[in-house]
């Protein structure tokens, strides 16, 4: 029984840090700010539209203070 109770906790050991280190990895990009802002505006527009994701484009620099982000819906 003993050796039982003791696989049982070092298996839940290393599913609870293995699960810890993936989340950790996990980062936002950059550029997600502006793929919400994309979809908020389009829902404005077409509010019975199902929007379920984006696809980042690119940035395109128009000068030294502006650019343009380009995604598609």
């Amino acid at each position: 029984m003993r050796k039982l109770f003791i696989h049982l906790l070092l298996v839940f050991s290393l599913i609870s840090f293995s699960g810890i280190s993936l989340a950790q990895n996990h980062e936002i990009p950059p550029h997600a700010k502006w793929g919400k802002i994309a979809m908020d505006e389009m829902k404005k527009s077409y509010p019975k539209a199902k929007i379920i994701d984006y696809q980042y484009i690119g940035r395109d620099v128009i000068d030294a203070k502006r650019s343009k982000e380009t995604v598609k819906l």
